[in-house]
């Protein structure tokens, strides 16, 4: 059963109460969710909005691979829309098919979120290349797995890599805080 109604006195958006689902302080939105009689209050339209910033970033970079590809042959890099369409357009697919799978990963910036859509985003950006009737010749899948996979699953492997590092000095703090203090 869910229940839809204005979140505040104001009027600032609708949010709706979903059953079943468990509050905690590892779970709670930006919004502050409280609980009532075994709901949780969830505004409807702040869930989608943590894979915008991913999707951004990602974006960013698949434009980036088409001018340096652009520059690199000698074209005008100006044209790098007409490279980069049809890898834009798989990898909002990517972002699609990683959210929508069943044992998905949770997070946008997860390097295992960061594989499903690099390789869509290939796959189908060679695919949609071929039917637009561009060429999709072998040395440059090659060079196109081999950035993509650089750019779309490597700022995740350091982002994952630098929150583990930053955990680990966190986590020793306050035990070389205790040891001061006791000495």
């Amino acid at each position: 059963m869910t229940r839809a109604f204005p979140s505040s006195p104001a009027g600032r958006g609708w949010i709706r109460q979903v059953p079943g689902l468990r509050t905690g302080p590892r779970r709670r939105l930006a919004n502050k969710p409280c609980t009532r009689r075994g709901f949780r209050t969830v505004r409807a339209y702040g869930r989608g909005m943590r894979f915008l910033p991913a999707l951004i970033v990602d974006a960013v970079l698949v434009l980036v691979f088409a001018v340096i590809g652009r520059a690199s042959h000698g074209e005008n890099p100006a044209g790098f829309l007409l490279t980069a369409w049809p890898f834009l357009v798989a990898l909002v697919v990517g972002h699609a098919i990683a959210a929508l799978l069943r044992a998905r990963p949770r997070q946008p910036w997860s390097v295992t979120w960061g594989v499903v859509v690099w390789v869509v985003t290939v796959a189908g950006g060679m695919l949609l290349r071929v039917v637009a009737g561009d060429t999709a010749q072998a040395p440059f899948i090659i060079v196109a797995t081999i950035v993509l996979a650089a750019f779309l699953v490597g700022w995740r492997a350091l982002a994952a890599l630098l929150r583990r590092r930053r955990a680990a000095s966190t986590a020793g703090e306050p035990d070389a805080a205790a040891s001061e203090h006791s000495g």
